[in-house]
Parts: structure tokens; C-alpha cells; sequence
């Protein structure tokens, strides 16, 4: 729930901040506080790490990336679910 809160952009740690000190105590709040904004980047560093080993293995097995995409037939789908 914590860190659901940490990402919602209404409350961030700021919500945090607030009913820690009343569910842990004044001295336990910030050190759970802190808990959870580490957690949080332990897992940002995770996926991280995940993304540049894709990246990494799909420029070694000759899987060519491209800066372009021809979004033509799917502009075209997309105008024609509009009409």
C-alpha cells in the first residue's frame, strides 16, 4: 500500500509522511519512511538492469533497431474506427 501511495501522483510522500508517525510512532516513521523509498529504488535498479540486458543482447544477436516506424496502415485503421 505504501508504495501504491509513494507512485500516486496526488500524494507521493507526502501521504506517507502523514499516517506514519500515527501507525509507527514519531521515532519509527521516518525509518519506514525510508524503507520504502529504498524498496522502491531497489526495484527501479531491478528493471533497470533488466532493460539494458535486453538491449545489450538484442545489439550482440544482430537484431537491427530502427529510430523509424511507419505508422501508415495503422494511422489508416485508426481513422477509419473514428469515422
Amino acid at each position: 500500500m505504501a508504495i501504491a501511495s509513494l507512485l500516486d501522483p496526488r500524494f507521493k510522500l507526502k501521504l506517507l509522511e502523514f499516517f506514519f508517525p500515527l501507525i509507527y510512532g514519531e521515532e519509527k516513521a521516518m525509518e519506514e519512511v525510508a524503507n520504502v523509498c529504498k524498496l522502491c529504488e531497489d526495484i527501479f535498479q531491478e528493471y533497470k538492469s533488466r532493460f539494458v540486458q535486453q538491449i545489450s543482447h538484442a545489439n550482440t544477436s544482430g537484431v537491427s533497431r530502427s529510430n523509424h516506424v511507419n505508422f501508415g496502415d495503422e494511422t489508416e485503421s485508426l481513422d477509419a474506427f473514428f469515422s
